[in-house]
């Protein structure tokens, strides 16, 4: 047999180098919901100098490693600030912004806490930014005011407003090179709240613009510009039609941007196309007295849309009407139903879709032909629609008649299933609608009702939302009360093709 002291040597480098994978092991997992763990090396280390007479005894048994907690995740706790962080007045003073507040107890000697902001604009923090925070003895949980800035500005807001920030706090335990999450991957403190102003914006974007045409300079109001009605730096986008007469075509229609500082004569700031007469590309900024303006040589409704935050604009002439061709009507255009709009921006109105189905601008394939929006990884966003020739079909889950609603200016639709249609008045005290009944393709509906003489309406999926009045012959959304004698009547509601119709026949 070998010197005992040098197996006893040998045996207690093979424990050691075991318990030490083991460590290396552990610490590159999450520590335990409650505890951290770490070996003891002291105890491995006893272990290798024990005498040499036990050492037969100690290769035949099992050898255990005693744990010690090091530090409870109970014991940490972080605080938002309630405080509204100003970052531009922070910056001048060259002062951190204080986010939060950290008290800890009984941290492990030789590590260091370390809290990295979760930022988001929403609540399930869906698109969050991560900031690593710095600590000061005294528990303040600060951020550098650029950092913090830029994260508000690219993930929760492009608001130069003061605004609000979901934030949360992972906490690690940091030592040397090894960094462990105290907790486990699903453990946040400090979820809530923070309230800040941020620096100005680079690019100021008013509320309201407008569209104004004329020539040589003497330009009038012609529309105030539409957006979707959220924060304008979030949605920097407006859009406007003008109705280009065949004069005003011959001359070339002249038009310009101002915003509303303009028109109330505080400023004279004016945006037109840097090429007068292209369709799309830069606005040039200049005065209302000296822009060149941009020029339209063709007649008929034009959609002039901008984007303030990058300064580019496109002019083009507005579709009518849109089409849904899809297997509900073999891809034809002319079988399709036609989305009808009032304003040029958002089209409203019933179609039979099963399956696949796009939006076009044409009673054909030459048009503007709308499918599936995509993001830059291919995935796809839900409610958006891409002009790209090659996009993907949309799609519904139900064979089944349709309210489509569209926004052109901002590429976005919905599709609601009518999963009901009926009648509603004075005749049953606008109580419930009395459904009727459709045709194979959905498109007609129909059923017996007695009505009283006073007035009732077409209702969809017993709500308001989706509501047809007025004139028999030319029913529209959210129409008038229809008034009727009193009697009992087959109603036939005809949805399958512009204007929608209903006849009365009386029993």
């Amino acid at each position: 047999m070998k010197n005992s002291c040098e197996q006893c040597s040998r045996m207690a480098a093979t424990v050691l180098g075991h318990f030490v994978a083991e460590a290396r092991n552990q610490s590159q997992k999450h520590i335990d919901m409650k505890n951290i763990f770490l070996y003891s090396a002291i105890a491995v280390m006893g272990l290798g100098f024990a005498a040499c007479e036990s050492v037969e005894e100690s290769l035949s048994q099992p050898v255990t490693n005693p744990q010690e907690t090091i530090f409870n995740s109970d014991n940490l706790s972080v605080t938002p600030t309630t405080e509204v962080l100003d970052l531009q007045t922070l910056n001048d003073n060259h002062a951190r912004a204080q986010v939060a507040t950290s008290v800890v107890s009984d941290f492990p000697t030789g590590s260091q806490l370390q809290l990295v902001m979760e930022i988001s604009k929403s609540s399930d923090f869906s698109g969050a930014d991560q900031l690593t925070c710095t600590l000061d003895s005294a528990g303040a949980v600060t951020l550098g005011t650029d950092a913090l800035n830029a994260a508000y500005y690219s993930y929760v807001t492009h608001s130069p407003a003061q605004g609000s920030a979901y934030v949360r706090f992972i906490a690690n335990a940091v030592n040397g090179t090894e960094t462990v999450r105290i907790g486990g991957p699903d453990v946040y403190y400090g979820a809530g709240q923070i309230t800040l102003i941020p620096f100005d914006p680079e690019v100021v974007i008013e509320e309201t613009y407008y569209v104004l045409s004329g020539t040589n300079g003497n330009y009038t109001i012609q529309t105030q510009m539409s957006n979707s009605g959220i924060n304008q730096y979030d949605d920097p986008i407006f859009s406007a039609i003008v109705n280009v007469s065949a004069s005003d075509a011959a001359a070339g229609y002249e038009w310009i941007v101002v915003p509303a500082s303009t028109v109330a004569g505080g400023a004279s700031v004016a945006y037109a196309p840097e090429t007068a007469t292209e369709e799309e590309g830069t606005l040039v900024e200049g005065t209302k007295a000296d822009i060149a303006p941009g020029v339209i040589s063709e007649q008929g409704p034009h959609m002039i849309k901008v984007n303030m935050y990058e300064l580019t604009y496109s002019v083009a002439l507005t579709i009518e009407q849109l089409y849904t061709p899809g297997d509900a009507n073999g891809w034809s255009q002319t079988a399709s139903q036609i989305i009808p709009t009032s304003n040029y921006i958002n089209y409203k109105g019933y179609a039979h879709i099963s399956g696949s189905f796009k939006f076009t601008s044409e009673p054909n394939w030459d048009g503007v032909n709308y499918g599936q929006a995509k993001d830059d990884a291919g995935q796809i966003i839900e409610g958006s629609l891409s002009t790209d020739g090659g996009a993907g079909n949309l799609s519904v889950s139900a064979d089944a008649l349709y309210w489509c609603q569209v926004n052109l200016a901002n590429l976005t639709y919905t599709t609601t299933e009518i999963t009901s249609l009926g009648i509603i008045g004075d005749f049953n005290g606008w109580a419930g609608q009395d459904n009727l009944s459709p045709s194979a393709d959905f498109l007609i509906w129909s059923g017996t009702v007695t009505l009283d003489g006073g007035g009732w309406k077409f209702r969809a999926n017993d709500n308001w939302d989706i509501n047809l009045g007025g004139d028999l012959d030319n029913l529209t959304l959210d129409g008038s009360n229809i008034p009727s004698e009193a009697g009992t009547y087959t109603i036939t509601l005809d949805l399958s093709s512009l204007p929608y119709t209903a006849t009365l026949v009386k029993q």
